[in-house]
């Protein structure tokens, strides 16, 4: 979904991008999509890492 949003907007590869996420698969189409990921702890309520899922 990533790679189709990147076409349909014409975003460059090299432009800047970060998805946040609170589940291990958000972090894993972030790797897919060879775009930086960042945890949404905080506003998520997900203090712990163990509380991920």
């Amino acid at each position: 979904m990533i790679k189709a949003l990147q076409l349909h907007y014409n975003i460059l590869p090299e432009t800047p991008q970060i998805l946040m996420g609170d589940r291990l698969t958000d972090q894993s189409c972030a790797v897919t999509a060879s775009i930086d990921f960042q945890w949404s702890d905080i506003a998520c309520g997900y203090p712990d890492p163990a509380t991920r899922n």
